[in-house]
């Protein structure tokens, strides 16, 4: 669990808040370029021929360092190492716009670490449990998921203004927009010679804020899928640009068929402050089972 994701739930921070936090955050994040020249890791000539590398090929910085092999792995850590200890964390952000004081905050991790703990020890005793299970049956996991009862994950409640309000504003035409567009930037750099390291981040972010924005409303079934995406996205950090290219070739259809389902339940939203009514169409039922279980059915061991 996220401390952002911890903080939100437990109702210590708005949806707003959280946004201007991590958009400080990422703010602060110190430019690769100057770690580099700082630490006299590459020389200056060299510099500036990679940013025009960088520009004319449309590859991320960082990728062409790593590719050929311009710094070794040792140096290419430390400058990792010394943009993550010069970024922000999260905390500081929300101290630094006083949202939290600092007292506050020091309470809050306290207790989060301490549930993120205790989670992990459930999940290491659910796996000891499921391994033993499997030693003495097969389970089909297709119809496991098949067997789902999707309205189970549906709120009938009306959400009320203030918060479907905060919600629209998140997850807005622009956001829609954006989403749509960076799914025909991944189809075109797919079918050509682009690197898409950029665009899997921007995306992967983007999914992290539509995660946000479900949570606000308590839309469980939009939160699964939403989940789904971001614990398959979460595993693909260490795959280089053609594997990410293979991955999101199998895969980019399915994508744009969740973005738009998320948007037809922000729409429903929207006009009735629920989204209750879209789960009385079957079809609509079945178009949501069926793209929830294809994102459950893609292999995590390519992910």
């Amino acid at each position: 669990m996220y401390f952002g994701d911890y903080l939100l739930k437990e109702k210590l921070i708005t949806e707003d808040q959280l946004i201007e936090a991590v958009s400080l955050q990422h703010e602060s994040i110190p430019s690769f370029i100057k770690i580099i020249q700082k630490n006299n890791l590459i020389k200056p000539s060299d510099i500036v021929e990679l940013i025009f590398k960088s520009h004319n090929t449309k590859r991320d910085l960082i990728n062409i360092i790593k590719d050929e092999k311009i710094l070794d792995d040792k140096d290419l850590e430390l400058a990792k190492k010394v943009q993550a200890e010069q970024t922000k964390s999260l905390g500081e952000c929300l101290v630094e716009l006083s949202i939290l004081d600092l007292k506050s905050l020091e309470n809050h991790l306290s207790n989060y670490i301490v549930l993120k703990n205790e989670y992990s020890e459930e999940n290491l005793d659910t796996a000891s449990e499921n391994d033993s299970l499997e030693e003495t049956e097969t389970t089909d996991e297709s119809d496991s998921i098949g067997n789902i009862d999707l309205e189970e994950f549906v709120s009938s409640e009306e959400k009320k203004g203030e918060v479907v309000e905060s919600f629209l504003k998140t997850f807005d035409d622009k956001l829609f927009a954006k989403l749509n567009k960076l799914s025909g930037l991944l189809k075109d750099a797919i079918e050509g010679d682009g690197d898409i390291t950029n665009l899997f981040s921007t995306l992967y972010r983007d999914i992290c804020i539509l995660k946000t924005a479900f949570t606000l409303v308590e839309s469980k079934s939009s939160e699964k899928i939403v989940e789904c995406w971001e614990t398959l996205l979460e595993n693909m950090f260490n795959m280089n640009n053609e594997q990410l290219k293979e991955w999101f070739g199998s895969n980019i259809e399915l994508l744009n068929d969740s973005i738009n389902i998320l948007w037809e339940i922000r729409s429903n939203i929207s006009n009735e402050s629920s989204e209750q009514s879209l789960w009385l169409n079957e079809d609509w039922k079945e178009k949501f089972s069926n793209n929830y279980k294809a994102i459950n059915n893609i292999p995590k061991n390519n992910a």
